[in-house]
């Protein structure tokens, strides 16, 4: 943990180098974070870290910390046009190494409130051979070491994307992740049936067949043309960061 705080701290402080003592400083993660700021996540290998006073005391200044994935629905909610229309109810999930996801409800986005993770996804991939005691079992790291344990040779979800072009046993991995992502996506869309759906991360980005397989069955299972889905922007991690830093002086403009 300290490793890599240190590491964030060190290229923050490159990044500020030259400029003015910064007014704000934000981190947005995204593993699951509760409402005082703490991280216990398997994946980053942290329990109970407090992010913004860890990197306060390295950097010298206050830290705001944020979910990446709220960041990311709350940059999509400033995108929105102002035609005065109410969008209506997004789900905007994220799904990388860490899977997360954020609602959109009346203009605003819901906070959660333990920041814990969602159990009932480990629920969906019991059976599937996806399942991993240390990773989140929808995550790209269970799918290369279900992966790799079959024999495949790939190092990262993007190699075995890349192998599975000319691997049919690498595809079949991939497209039992996709299975479980359509799972949780179809469960949480018909609890909630909300107006749009936003997929972001590199589950969804760096596979194209994927994408279009996945958006076709949650179409087919929703049965509804009414659910519009798209694709976060390319910049979407830069601007959930961005906004996370600035967000402190939007809720105070007068903030020295």
């Amino acid at each position: 943990m300290a490793e890599v705080l240190d590491h964030i701290a060190h290229h923050l402080r490159e990044m500020g180098e030259g400029l003015p003592a910064p007014v704000s400083v934000g981190a947005a993660v995204s593993a699951h974070i509760d409402r005082n700021g703490i991280v216990t996540s398997p994946e980053y290998n942290w329990d109970e870290v407090d992010i913004a006073a860890e990197l306060s005391y390295r950097l010298g200044h206050p830290v705001h910390v944020g979910s990446g994935a709220a960041a990311m629905a709350a940059q999509e909610l400033l995108s929105a046009p102002l035609n005065g229309e109410d969008p209506g109810s997004t789900l905007y999930f994220y799904a990388r190494e860490v899977v997360n996801h954020a609602w959109i409800v009346n203009g605003a986005v819901h906070r959660p409130h333990s920041g814990s993770t969602t159990t009932a996804f480990h629920d969906l991939a019991r059976g599937t051979g996806l399942e991993h005691e240390e990773v989140h079992p929808l995550s790209g790291l269970a799918t290369v070491a279900a992966a790799r344990q079959a024999g495949i040779k790939a190092h990262s979800y993007r190699d075995l994307v890349h192998v599975s072009k000319t691997n049919p046993a690498a595809r079949r991995f991939i497209d039992a992740r996709n299975e479980l992502l359509v799972d949780a996506l179809t469960l949480v869309l018909d609890i909630v049936d909300p107006a749009a759906l936003v997929l972001a991360g590199e589950a969804f980005v760096i596979d194209r067949v994927g994408l279009r397989n996945i958006v076709s069955q949650v179409r087919a299972r929703r049965a509804t043309s009414q659910l519009r889905i798209s694709l976060a922007g390319p910049a979407v991690t830069r601007d959930a960061a961005r906004l996370t830093g600035v967000y402190p002086l939007w809720a105070d403009p007068l903030l020295t």
